[in-house]
């Protein structure tokens, strides 16, 4: 799989990681949201951006763009526990994976903080 994005270990001391990857390129996407310490009380999301698929009933008063705006959503992810790591993908579903899209988006958002003395790092890559 090609890197997309690595936050590498951050403190909870730094706040929260914030990634975002360009994933249209991808058939197949794999997320890695890890902690190193107690992380008691991590949390995290993640989410998506994609073209709209539908064109947008503009009226008289609206402009006529020639394109439409993204449509965004959620996944279901969680912080992953102690010295561990929550391994997700999205696509190509993996047998005995956590798969949780069967699609791969434009864009990939994953946000996560370190639990109370604890490092997290966010890894996304894709084929």
């Amino acid at each position: 799989m090609g890197l997309a994005y690595d936050s590498g270990w951050v403190p909870v001391a730094s706040g929260t990681i914030r990634a975002s990857a360009e994933c249209s390129a991808f058939s197949q996407v794999q997320v890695i949201i890890a902690a190193s310490g107690a992380n008691t009380n991590g949390t995290t999301a993640a989410g998506y951006a994609v073209g709209a698929g539908t064109p947008v009933p503009w009226n008289k008063l609206t402009p006529n763009y020639p394109t439409t705006p993204l449509i965004t959503g959620t996944y279901t992810v969680a912080a992953p526990t102690a010295n561990l790591a929550n391994i997700y993908y999205i696509g190509n579903p993996v047998s005995g994976s956590a798969n949780i899209a069967g699609w791969v988006p434009q864009i990939l958002y994953v946000s996560t903080v370190a639990g109370a003395a604890s490092w997290a790092r966010v890894i996304i890559s894709g084929k």
